[in-house]
């Protein structure tokens, strides 16, 4: 009994087996049967060449709309436009520095002396803590300290010679 058992049973393993395979086999075909026809209209197509029939399947022609190509001009054209602009904005302040011709006059640092009193000599008249800033900002000093025999512009709102 056993032995028939099993051979009813091995025929209906075989035969689920089988139907499996056919339904893969149909998903498969179903699955190519698009790129064939694909295939078959690029041949059969008057002027089609050999190289688009042989397109790799399932692979799509690119087309840029007119949206397309102006964003891409945007994106090309407008740093362009702002690169030439900043050289220009600089090249107008190079060339403004170079051009300058301002001649200030100098104080030479004594021994003993300070930005304090060099303010005091310079502009009497002013506040001191103004002239100390103005002798900061036009010679670049990161501090307040002075060396003996150090020149140092003296700013035209001071010079005397403005007034």
């Amino acid at each position: 009994m056993t032995t028939i058992a099993l051979h009813h049973v091995q025929p209906a393993q075989s035969q689920r087996a089988q139907s499996q395979r056919a339904q893969l086999q149909r998903a498969q075909s179903q699955q190519a049967e698009p790129q064939r026809a694909s295939l078959r209209a690029a041949q059969s197509a008057p002027g089609a060449d050999a190289a688009h029939a042989e397109r790799a399947p399932g692979r799509v022609r690119t087309r840029l709309t007119r949206r397309g190509r102006a964003v891409l001009a945007a994106l090309i054209v407008l740093p362009l436009l702002v690169g030439g602009g900043a050289l220009l904005a600089s090249g107008g302040a190079i060339a403004g520095i170079q051009n300058s011709s301002a001649s200030f006059r100098h104080v030479t640092v004594q021994p003993g002396d300070s930005l304090w009193s060099i303010a005091q000599r310079v502009a009497p008249h002013d506040d001191p803590r103004d002239v100390i800033a103005a002798f900061v900002d036009l010679n670049g000093l990161s501090s307040g300290m002075v060396m003996a025999g150090e020149q140092l512009a003296v700013p035209h709102q001071f010079d005397g010679a403005g007034r």
